[in-house]
């Protein structure tokens, strides 16, 4: 990832990025995608440490519950600076460790990458019931005590 090399250079990048979100033309676009799709739309410098839908419109029900727990939080921005590392020329996707899937997309200034359009927070599978948790945890409580039998 290529950020400003300075502290200045950040600021700056961030003015950039805040000017950008606060465009006519973004603010119209991010209202299309987010009608078109249902998801959040973000834009967001590279020095964000924050969750990135959080109080949006779209915001993803499970993920604003997550957020209200620093211990879910701390996951959830764990798994957003991972994607962030990751992410480099192309756009990269990531699934947290709670099934949600979210995409960062680098905004470029030259060669310098000084923000992210983030999309994301969506659930791509059918989410299990609780009694099928409730099988799983069974099934998994079997197989760990008959492994433990077997050594």
């Amino acid at each position: 990832m290529t950020s400003g090399a300075t502290p200045d250079g950040l600021k700056e990048n961030r003015d950039l990025i805040d000017t950008l979100r606060r465009s006519k033309l973004f603010r119209s676009y991010e209202q299309v995608f987010s009608e078109a799709t249902g998801l959040p739309l973000a834009l967001r410098p590279v020095d964000y440490w924050h969750l990135e839908h959080q109080g949006k419109k779209n915001e993803n029900p499970f993920c604003a519950l997550l957020a209200e727990r620093p211990s879910t939080l701390a996951v959830c921005l764990q798994a957003h600076e991972e994607m962030i590392r990751h992410t480099g020329d192309l756009p990269h996707t990531v699934t947290c460790p709670f099934g949600l899937t979210e995409t960062a997309v680098p905004i470029k200034l030259g060669q310098r990458t000084i923000g992210y359009l983030r999309i994301g927070q969506v659930l791509r599978h059918t989410p299990y019931s609780a009694r099928q948790i409730q099988c799983d945890r069974t099934i998994a409580d079997v197989f760990c005590a008959a492994t433990l039998c077997l050594e």
